[in-house]
């Protein structure tokens, strides 16, 4: 899963909860998912709130199977 800071209007206030408080946080129970923002051929972009920073950010889930799938090449 990958987060990004995304347009929570808070501005520097939320860039300056983000220094103080480090790197976002890594598990699945942290996210709120709002609804959904963008979709690709492997992935969906997500917005959602990081509860523990109280923040507006994107989240993008990678459909690993799909994804894996396209990059394997089959031996010749």
């Amino acid at each position: 899963m990958m987060m990004s800071g995304g347009g929570g209007g808070g501005g520097d206030d939320d860039e300056e909860r983000c220094r103080i408080r480090g790197t976002f946080p890594t598990r699945a129970s942290d996210y709120s998912l709002l609804e959904e923002i963008g979709r690709g051929a492997f992935a969906v972009v997500y917005r959602a709130i990081c509860k523990p920073l109280d923040l507006v950010v994107a989240v993008k889930r990678v459909d690993l199977e799909t994804c894996n799938g396209s990059l394997v090449s089959e031996p010749e």
